[in-house]
C-alpha cells in the first residue's frame, strides 16, 4: 500500500480523498480534498505528490493526480474547480509545485500525461481549458509562472496528439508573464515544435497561436508579440523578439608607440696613421 503522513482539516465529504495513496505516497494533506472525489485516485499505484495544502477542493479536482506512477512537488492553493487537476502527471509524467495555479473548468487537465514533464506551475493556466493537453504524450514544459491566463492560452502547447511520447518531442523551455489572452500560446510548438522559451511575450488573443508548430524557434521569445494574432503561425523568430545583448564590444588595445632608447650610441674611429 501507499503511505499519506499528517492530515489536517482534509477529505471531508462523499469519497473525497477515495483511493488517496493507494499504492502512492503523499506527505501531508492540509486544508484540502474537501467535495466530491476532490482528490480522487491521488498518487495511486506508486505515483508520488508531496504536501496539498489549501488545494484540490472541488469536483474531481485532483483526479488521477500523479497516477501509475507520476510525480507532483506540491499543490498549493490550486486545483480549485471541476476536473481541474485531472489527469495530472498520469503514466509516468512529472509536475514541479503547483501554486496558484489550475483554476478554472479542466485548466490543467491531461497535464504531464503519458511522460510529459513540466517545472513548477505558480499564478498560471487559470481559465477555461487553460493548460488542457499541455506536455501530453511526451513533450516537455519548463517552469511557467504569471502565464497561460485566458480561455484556451495554453490549451496544447508542447503536445502531441500521438500516442507515442518517443516521437512527440515538443518543448518549450519556459513560459514566464506571457500568453495572456484567449487562445494566446495554444498550438505553440505543438507536435514536434521547440521554442526555447517565452518571456514577456505573446500577452494578447491568438498573439502565438501555433508559433514553432512542428518547426524550431531556437532563440527565446523576448518582449515581443504582444498585439493581437501578432506571431501567429511563425516558424522563426521575429527580429522584434531578439534579446538584446548584454556584452559589450571587444575592442582590441592600440599598441603604444616604441621610444627610442636614451644614452649615446657607441662608435669607434680608427685614427689615422701620419708621416
Amino acid at each position: 500500500g501507499g503511505f499519506i503522513g499528517e492530515v489536517s482539516n482534509s477529505c471531508l465529504g462523499n469519497d473525497a480523498c477515495y483511493s488517496a495513496a493507494n499504492g502512492g505516497n503523499i506527505t501531508a494533506i492540509q486544508d484540502s480534498c474537501l467535495g466530491y472525489k476532490s482528490c480522487y485516485h491521488a498518487a495511486y499505484d506508486q505515483g508520488n505528490i508531496g504536501i496539498i495544502s489549501s488545494a484540490c477542493n472541488g469536483n474531481s479536482s485532483c483526479h488521477y493526480a500523479a497516477a501509475r506512477g507520476g510525480n507532483i512537488e506540491d499543490i498549493l492553493d490550486s486545483c480549485l474547480g471541476d476536473s481541474a487537476c485531472s489527469y495530472a502527471a498520469e503514466e509516468g509524467g512529472t509536475i514541479g509545485v503547483i501554486q496558484d495555479s489550475c483554476l478554472g473548468f479542466k485548466a490543467c487537465y491531461s497535464a504531464g500525461h503519458y511522460d510529459g514533464t513540466i517545472g513548477n506551475v505558480t499564478s498560471s493556466c487559470n481559465g477555461n481549458y487553460t493548460c488542457y493537453y499541455a506536455s501530453t504524450y511526451g513533450g516537455s514544459i519548463g517552469d511557467v509562472l504569471h502565464s497561460c491566463l485566458g480561455d484556451g492560452a495554453c490549451e496544447r502547447a508542447a503536445a502531441c496528439d500521438d500516442d507515442n511520447p518517443a516521437q512527440c518531442g515538443s518543448n518549450i523551455t519556459e513560459i514566464l508573464y506571457s500568453c495572456e489572452g484567449v487562445n494566446a500560446c495554444n498550438y505553440a510548438a505543438y507536435k514536434g515544435g521547440l521554442i526555447a522559451g517565452i518571456k514577456n511575450a505573446c500577452n494578447a488573443d491568438s498573439a502565438c497561436y501555433a508559433a514553432g508548430r512542428n518547426s524550431t524557434i531556437s532563440s527565446e521569445m523576448y518582449d515581443c508579440c504582444n498585439m493581437g494574432s501578432a506571431c501567429a503561425n511563425i516558424t522563426t523568430l521575429p527580429a522584434e523578439c531578439e534579446k538584446p545583448s548584454t556584452t559589450a564590444p571587444t575592442v582590441a588595445p592600440s599598441k603604444p608607440p616604441t621610444r627610442p632608447k636614451s644614452g649615446k650610441s657607441k662608435r669607434r674611429f680608427k685614427r689615422a696613421k701620419t708621416g
